[in-house]
């Protein structure tokens, strides 16, 4: 195997790896290479004692070597593992499970605890980040990991997340997490909680003390997926009333995905936004609620009296005058409203509004017609500062505008045209203007109708080519053989 690395930046032990697997190794003149890299193909099967390898021979890992993915496969020794620790290069540590199975479970347990002891055992730990992923945490790993946080070696993590699968007794954390000295973010990302009334008082009472002892030190905070049960809502509008009544916290994310918000919830978060100069980030996906006209009067209220929000997340909000409300906040950067059903009057509301401080817009999955379409590129050719725009499932495709849009706009930097019926016709046109655009450095055509080569080769092949990641994976490519010849800096995703 050739020593020279050129980048490593994800270390991930499997079964093996597939281009299912976010896998970054790059190593030259070697057969593994990651799915994106555009003349390599990862092998469906490959033995990870290679990587093991690779990682540990100091002389071979890259200084960009700051993620490590830990799922279920037991490869590593404990001295292997506090090699790899002992090297501080090692920011984030993910356990991930991708198998419910409950053996899979118990050898995942088993590894977290190798590396928990050998955190403890280490004189330092660069770790920031702990990410738990898809996985029923035992009490054994909840108890090691609540030294973990009270141990002087650990002081540097930061950030804690509990994502997708179900919600672990964090009352057995409580101690460490009250006490950490560094505790920032604090993530329980679509998790899902037990039916078990004394599980849920804990859980309650938990959330009451850190909020209580860590409210002023946090900065980010996401609010796991709840049920119409009642424990669940009265733990969910404990945080609001906490966040409402404590005006000296510093959170400057907040998280509320899939929820279900009551009416006392809604009032409590609304006065909330309403109240406060610090939150920037607001994430407000799939949340369901009862008596709409009410309670949207209290979103728009909210957003009218908001000016610290930056970006926002609004997914099946289904109100336009939500939407138009916070357009009118200065400081608001960041736009995504998909899967909101804004037809094509909507997005001319949305348009008029200029948008001259929005950088970023995610318009997808919504049912843009051709003159909404149209509006999008009239606005495009006028403003100055939106940077990425997204139009995912925009199936009304005008050509004549979009390649003005391509030919003048000047800031433009990302564009994602993915499931646009962009077949052969349209992209003849296309691919021209691409080829000569300076701005666009990321281009989303996947899921497509393309299926002439010969525009992507030409597009790609011509000195004037800036595009530095394309994705046209889906399309209708007979083969992909024809990248293996094409000479480009462009990565390209497919």
């Amino acid at each position: 195997m050739n020593s020279k690395i050129d980048q490593l930046c994800d270390l991930q032990f499997t079964r093996f790896i597939s281009d299912q697997d976010v896998i970054r190794l790059f190593i030259a003149n070697s057969s593994i290479y990651n799915r994106n890299c555009p003349r390599y193909i990862v092998k469906e099967s490959y033995s990870t004692s290679t990587i093991i390898g690779v990682c540990l021979d100091k002389k071979l890992l890259h200084p960009k070597f700051t993620k490590l993915i830990i799922t279920d496969i037991d490869c590593l020794s404990y001295s292997q593992i506090k090699y790899i620790l002992s090297l501080n290069m090692v920011k984030t540590l993910v356990f991930r499970n991708f198998s419910w199975d409950e053996n899979v479970k118990v050898t995942l347990s088993n590894i977290t605890t190798l590396y928990f002891n050998a955190m403890l055992e280490n004189v330092t730990t660069s770790i920031t980040k702990i990410i738990f992923s898809r996985w029923r945490y035992s009490d054994s790993v909840l108890e090691l990991f609540n030294k973990v946080l009270l141990h002087h070696n650990c002081a540097k993590i930061n950030t804690i997340k509990c994502i997708d699968g179900e919600l672990p007794n964090i009352s057995i954390l409580n101690t460490g997490l009250q006490n950490h000295p560094y505790l920032q973010c604090l993530y329980f990302n679509n998790t899902f909680l037990k039916n078990d009334q004394s599980y849920i008082q804990d859980i309650n009472t938990t959330f009451s003390d850190i909020l209580d002892s860590k409210l002023c030190q946090l900065t980010s905070l996401s609010i796991f997926r709840n049920e119409r049960c009642q424990y669940f809502v009265n733990i969910q509008s404990n945080i609001f009333k906490s966040l409402q009544n404590n005006n000296n916290n510093n959170i400057t994310y907040l998280d509320i995905n899939e929820s279900y918000l009551t009416n006392y919830s809604i009032t409590l978060l609304t006065k909330y936004i309403s109240s406060t100069k610090i939150l920037q980030k607001l994430n407000l996906d799939y949340i369901k609620y009862n008596d709409r006209d009410i309670n949207d009067q209290l979103f728009m209220q909210a957003f009218q009296q908001n000016s610290s929000l930056t970006s926002i997340n609004l997914t099946e909000i289904m109100n336009i005058n939500i939407i138009l409300s916070l357009l009118n906040n200065i400081n608001l950067k960041e736009l995504n409203i998909p899967f909101n059903d804004l037809k094509d009057n909507d997005i001319k509301l949305i348009c008029k509004k200029s948008l001259s401080n929005i950088t970023k817009l995610y318009l997808d999955y919504n049912p843009i017609g051709a003159d909404g379409f149209k509006a999008i590129c009239d606005l495009l050719l006028t403003n100055k500062t939106i940077q990425i725009l997204s139009l995912a499932r925009c199936s009304h495709i005008l050509l004549i505008p979009l390649r003005m849009v391509i030919q003048s706009n000047n800031t433009l930097q990302v564009l994602c045209l993915k499931s646009c019926n962009i077949d052969d016709f349209k992209f003849s046109k296309l691919h021209i203007d691409f080829s000569r655009n300076k701005n666009i450095k990321k281009l989303d055509l996947s899921y497509n109708e393309i299926t002439n080569e010969k525009y992507i080769i030409d597009m790609l092949s011509t000195e004037t080519n800036n595009i530095e990641i394309l994705n046209i994976c889906s399309n209708r490519f007979t083969t992909y053989n024809f990248l293996n010849q094409l000479k480009t800096p462009t990565r390209i995703i497919y």
